[in-house]
């Protein structure tokens, strides 16, 4: 959109009426609606609740959706966004985008209740950055990590005392429903790493591991991430390329589409959250590559607590190092020798490590309309 559409929007959203304003939900891109719409939409299902939603991407689809208590607005990415946070005059805030207050998205100079939402199993000290939830108001947890982490940082650095929320995690839900529907494919492997310097993907490794699968007459499907392709717009050609003398190789950069993940008998990964969501969601094992630890806060030791996908990593699957990748198919063939004993284990670890499984959604809504309700009789 042009500087003018985006501010008259911004404009826009400024002018609503206040029941308009009581509950509002920021969307940095689309693919935070695969968080933030489970619970957007039991709110609109089941409650009698107006939402307004504000995105900074302008192909955003709920810009287009036709519901009577939903209205969406986008601001955009730049200073429109930031001009409208600064003067935001809500109730509430919903978002799954952190670091509130450190960059372009600060909290207004007028009272509004801002609300985090996680869109990651990972913990909340190592691979965010310092400070990245201490200006919410309220958190809602994924798990009990979640909370005892949130907890020793303030005691640790003397922040403001939160209030913490046992949520859950949408997107753990909504993979546990499609395996019902889904049947993995016995000889099946999905590649899916994180991004940046020293992800599997970007390494050498990447390729070396499709490259033993295949040759062991493995299925491989290699899932880039969004950001690995945005930086190396030609590594899905060159992996192509170079196993180009292997028919069951596919190499996908469309996040959308989760049949490859919903079906693969097993994972590799490095340190991205996706591997969680797979082996908690599908009950699946995962090999984890030992590449370099992805820390965005060098001082995550300070509070004395393993991060829990460093804690994870040997009980949800095996952890292989760089070198030693000519035992990549042992451990695959390992990993996926009896998959029910691995389901089992798999969801007695989800259990106790995830809020309200299978009813997230349900238990967020449930708090965001007693806030709601709060707000409503204070205007």
């Amino acid at each position: 959109m042009s500087a003018k559409a985006l501010k008259a929007a911004a404009k826009a959203f400024k002018k609503l009426p206040a029941e308009w304003r009581r509950l509002v939900v920021y969307a940095e891109n689309r693919s935070d609606w695969a968080h933030l719409g489970p619970v957007v939409d039991r709110l609109l299902d089941q409650h009698d609740v107006n939402i307004t939603y504000l995105t900074s991407e302008a192909t955003d689809p709920q810009l287009e959706r036709d519901h009577p208590r939903l209205r969406a607005f986008d601001i955009g990415d730049g200073a429109v966004r930031a001009v409208a946070f600064r003067d935001m005059q809500a109730g509430l805030l919903l978002t799954t985008t952190p670091d509130l207050g450190t960059y372009d998205v600060k909290r207004s100079i007028h009272p509004v209740h801002y609300v985090y939402l996680f869109h990651a199993f990972v913990s909340t000290h190592m691979v965010y950055r310092p400070g990245a939830f201490d200006q919410f108001d309220t958190v809602l947890c994924v798990g009990p990590h979640h909370a005892a982490e949130i907890r020793a940082s303030e005691a640790h650095y003397g922040t403001p005392r939160k209030r913490l929320v046992k949520h859950g995690y949408g997107r753990l839900d909504l993979l546990r429903a499609e395996a019902a529907t889904a049947t993995p494919v016995e000889r099946r492997v999905v590649l899916a790493g994180t991004w940046g310097p020293n992800a599997m993907m970007e390494r050498t490794e990447g390729a070396a591991i499709a490259r033993a699968l295949l040759q062991a007459g493995y299925e491989v499907i290699v899932r880039l991430h969004p950001m690995t392709t945005r930086h190396h717009p030609g590594l899905a050609g060159d992996l192509q390329a170079e196993l180009s003398e292997f028919g069951q190789l596919r190499v996908e950069t469309d996040m959308r589409d989760r049949e490859s993940v919903t079906t693969a008998a097993l994972m590799v990964s490095d340190w991205s959250g996706a591997a969680f969501d797979y082996s908690l969601g599908l009950e699946r094992p995962v090999l984890f590559v030992d590449v370099p630890t992805k820390v965005n806060n060098p001082g995550y030791t300070d509070l004395g607590i393993e991060p829990i996908e460093v804690r994870l990593r040997h009980e949800l699957g095996e952890v292989i190092a760089p070198e030693q990748l000519g035992g990549v198919v042992g451990s695959v063939e390992r990993l996926t020798a009896d998959p029910g004993a691995f389901a089992e284990k798999a969801a007695a670890v989800r259990d106790e490590s995830v809020y309200n499984v299978g009813r997230s959604a349900e238990a967020a809504a449930a708090w965001l309309v007693a806030a709601y309700a709060s707000v409503s009789e204070r205007n």
